[in-house]
């Protein structure tokens, strides 16, 4: 996948838990959301706050570079990043492990965007990716 940014859509938001895939090269939050943000911002509008699970990243800030805040859950699902964006529009997105292998994470990001199937979970991309359903 080379330097491409390794993010899916869902064609319709709110047709499953999730709408769309994250796959950061790292757990360096702050270089991986410089990758996100634009993509993000493009399709949804300007972010306002963001709500992260305190189990996928190695640092916790409390605002992004462009000061964007951050919320931090210990109780928040893993894998799961929530964008708050301008018109009170919530983006859903399954963040795919960085060390997940290539396969994986290309399967992640098919399943998150496949209008075929819905509704779907973070938890049941991983694992339909993974082999286990």
């Amino acid at each position: 996948m080379g330097s491409l940014l390794r993010l899916a859509f869902a064609p319709l938001r709110g047709v499953g838990e999730v709408d769309g895939a994250w796959w950061p090269r790292s757990r360096n939050l702050d270089g991986g959301l410089r990758e996100l943000f634009p993509p993000l911002q493009r399709r949804f509008g300007l972010i306002e706050w963001l709500r992260l699970s305190w189990a996928d990243w190695d640092s916790h800030p409390d605002h992004t570079w462009n000061e964007v805040p951050i919320g931090w859950n210990r109780q928040m699902l893993a894998n799961v990043l929530v964008a708050h964006c301008r018109h009170g529009t919530a983006v859903f997105l399954l963040v795919i492990p960085s060390e997940a292998d290539a396969q994986l994470g290309r399967r992640a990001l098919g399943l998150a965007a496949d209008p075929r199937w819905a509704p779907r979970s973070a938890s049941e991309i991983l694992a339909r990716s993974e082999g286990r359903r």
